[in-house]
């Protein structure tokens, strides 16, 4: 009798839903100041925050159902703060921490987490999906270089926490995986025999020797894969966000997958965006979406910086 391959053993986000009901009353505790509403909570993050149209739709949801405004939108009609909705997902298990209402944030040292945010890219409609969309109307790059798309669809770029690795169109999927693979060979003196195989029944199509690579403060140097986003700065993902790790082997695979022909069926049968990034990209990155202004800024990663997402402090006073 055969056996199908055991599944690998993923470092990954859960794939959950969540009931925001619940979420908005996770308020500030009594010592805590009253400001926007927050959820703070490590089983919450991990599995995902509320998605668009599907709250609650748990594991078995269908498609890369991107983050939506329903939530922030109730938070501000019924708790008076504005409609705005900050995320900040952490990594390796750590805790990180959601909050509707707008800021300012601090870190637990007291350090000022919104001074860092940077520019205001405008938030963009893609077909019927209530989600969050950005344009990267200036091209994806991989180590400052563009990569070269046969497509003149819309570079669309949507967030999902519900998704683990980011999800990646056909027509810009290919040219990214060239890209970047011929990158890590002109890398030949620090990744010389660093390629392996994928492991059995892995979504992943380049994967690594994680032994064979050097560590940095940004997690496994490897080339920088970058999105060069519509009004504003551009959205790099480096190695702590690019790599996803095989437990139980000193494997380290590239995290963007191709996106399945079913995946459309997220976003009401139209055309499928060009990238959907999913948790592994936005971990230790301060995401703010303003409804109010249409706009969304980020920090990057701030793990560079000494901080987690797990270090606001909620009992600075704003």
């Amino acid at each position: 009798m055969h056996h199908a391959p055991a599944q690998p053993r993923l470092r990954r986000h859960c794939v959950g839903g969540h009931d925001p009901r619940g979420a908005l009353r996770q308020r500030h505790r009594r010592q805590e100041p009253v400001g926007p509403g927050v959820v703070h909570r490590r089983d919450v993050l991990r599995a995902g925050l509320p998605v668009s149209g599907a709250a609650g739709g748990g594991r078995r949801s269908r498609g890369a159902r991107a983050l939506g405004p329903l939530v922030p939108a109730q938070a501000a009609r019924t708790q008076g703060v504005a409609n705005s909705f900050a995320l900040c997902l952490g990594s390796r298990g750590r805790g990180g921490v959601a909050i509707f209402g707008g800021g300012p944030l601090f870190a637990a040292n007291g350090r000022s987490i919104t001074d860092m945010l940077g520019g205001d890219t405008p938030l963009r409609k893609h077909g019927d999906s209530p989600g969050y969309y950005v344009s990267a109307s200036r091209g994806v790059f991989v180590d400052g270089a563009q990569v070269p798309l046969d497509t003149y669809a819309p570079l669309t770029i949507g967030f999902s926490t519900t998704t683990p690795y980011a999800q990646v169109r056909h027509d810009v999927y290919r040219p990214l995986i060239d890209a970047f693979d011929r990158a890590m060979e002109r890398e030949g003196a620090i990744t010389a025999g660093a390629r392996v195989p994928s492991p059995a029944g892995s979504p992943f199509e380049l994967c690594y020797n994680s032994s064979r690579l050097s560590l940095t403060r940004f997690g496994y140097f490897v080339p920088t894969v970058g999105f060069g986003l519509e009004g504003g700065p551009g959205w790099a993902v480096q190695g702590i966000n690019s790599m996803a790790l095989v437990i139980g082997r000193p494997t380290a695979c590239f995290g963007f997958v191709e996106m399945k022909e079913g995946d459309k069926a997220g976003y009401g049968g139209g055309a499928a965006p060009a990238v959907v990034l999913g948790g592994l990209q936005m971990e230790e990155n301060l995401v703010v979406f303003n409804e109010e202004k249409q706009t969304m800024a980020f920090t990057g990663q701030i793990n560079g910086r000494g901080l987690f997402c797990s270090n606001f402090n909620f009992t600075v006073p704003a």
